[in-house]
């Protein structure tokens, strides 16, 4: 097996190189050291490719118990005062108030067997939409402030452009940023 110096190894790749060391080592009992060293791979880099072919571990995920009839109506009679509200949200606010200690998912799961959960709508188009471009002069003026480094140190200028036909109505050039100006 030929590797390429300082190359980067797909998965594919790292993966052959591990079945090929290991296979090495247990047929001719050389120490998996010399193996890399005959292969030009880094130690370093072989451990690594080996930590990260063990499957990781997982944690079991901790479970609250069922919820119990009254807390069921609590989050009923509080999702139905709230019909806009999301389910975090609910979880919190019942929380908060000391109503029910529930768990977000317990109550999103509540919430969609009940069928009380409701999506959001869309954005309204016009809301996202880009304004109009100008038509004639003096219809839009553009303000930009822009920092400059003069003669070491830092200036402030100020322009005004005319959004139709970009033309710059004025400026200046200060040494600070004040609301006067």
């Amino acid at each position: 097996m030929a590797l390429e110096p300082k190359r980067h190894k797909n998965k594919v790749q790292r993966l052959q190189i591990l079945e090929t060391v290991a296979t090495a080592h247990r047929h001719t009992g050389t120490p998996v050291r010399s193996i890399l060293k005959e292969l030009g791979l880094p130690r370093a880099s072989y451990y690594r490719y080996l930590k990260a072919a063990e499957p990781k571990k997982r944690k079991p995920r901790i479970k609250a118990p069922p919820l119990t009839p009254p807390e069921r109506c609590i989050i009923r009679d509080v999702a139905l005062a709230h019909p806009t509200t999301g389910y975090k949200r609910l979880t919190w606010t019942m929380q908060n108030e000391e109503l029910a200690g529930v768990r977000a998912y317990q109550v999103l799961g509540m919430l969609r067997e009940e069928e009380l959960i409701h999506r959001r709508g869309a954005a309204v188009p016009s809301q996202n939409k880009k304004p109009e471009e100008p038509t004639l002069p003096n219809q839009v003026w553009h303000i930009d402030l822009m920092y400059l480094w003069l003669r070491n140190r830092w200036w402030y200028l100020v322009d005004i452009l005319d959004g139709y036909s970009r033309y710059l109505v004025h400026w200046t050039l200060n040494d600070t940023m004040e609301a006067e100006l």
